[in-house]
């Protein structure tokens, strides 16, 4: 993992150049009164991960993007813009365009697992069954899974959980996907595996991806960058 010390004199990079997302001097809320400014950029077809100790912070990162939180300083960009404050509809727009992975998958229990991949065709469409149904085949193909069993999350494999996770974000065909602590609490192995499957999105998809996560578990051939945000400790930038 790396620290990182703001450098105005450096060439810009690419990532910065051409940026998808932006953290720009953003200190998020619940971080205390001496909590340093991080900045932060990501290109389109980049995957980020960002480890960080447990805590409101790390969870906010996501949250910011999605319009969920708001920074007590500085300015979040998403897509070439500000972040809006509002109004819903807006903000639902602009979500569309991002698909996101909560902590633990957040699957509905009482949703079977194929329910809960195609619930974001039901409620942001109005396709009928069959377009719903070839469009959940088409991700499923991408990520080379099959089918789920018709059980409910409660009830299923954790590892298959969040794979299922991964193909509904990315249901309504994302720029962004944004992950968070996808691989937590899972060994080594297993997470690399579930890794793979997002390498896989990214190479077919061409996705900016961030991930936040409290175990560095990202292997390096997938991450383009794995930086270190101690919430409280030096500045960062990357």
């Amino acid at each position: 993992m790396i620290g990182y010390e703001p450098d105005v004199t450096r060439p810009v990079a690419a990532h910065e150049a051409n940026a998808v997302l932006a953290f720009e001097g953003v200190i998020p809320a619940g971080q205390g009164a001496h909590a340093s400014p991080v900045t932060l950029r990501v290109a389109a077809d980049e995957v980020v991960v960002l480890v960080a100790p447990p805590g409101p912070g790390r969870a906010a990162m996501p949250r910011m993007l999605l319009g969920l939180d708001r920074p007590v300083a500085g300015q979040v960009q998403c897509l070439g813009a500000p972040v809006p404050d509002g109004p819903e509809e807006v903000l639902v727009a602009l979500r569309r365009r991002m698909g996101w992975v909560p902590a633990q998958g957040a699957l509905l229990s009482n949703l079977t697992l194929s329910a809960n991949l195609t619930l974001p065709l039901r409620y942001h469409t109005t396709w009928d069954e069959a377009a719903v149904d070839q469009r959940r085949d088409e991700v499923l193909a991408l990520l080379d899974l099959p089918l789920p069993p018709p059980v409910i999350p409660p009830l299923a494999d954790r590892v298959l959980c969040r794979r299922v996770a991964v193909a509904r974000a990315l249901m309504l065909h994302p720029e962004i996907l944004l992950l968070e602590e996808l691989t937590d609490g899972m060994d080594v192995a297993t997470a690399r595996s579930v890794w793979a499957t997002i390498a896989v999105a990214r190479r077919h998809l061409g996705l900016a991806v961030l991930a936040v996560t409290g175990d560095g578990t990202a292997p390096a051939s997938i991450a383009d960058r794995v930086i270190d945000l101690p919430w409280g400790g030096a500045r960062g930038r990357a």
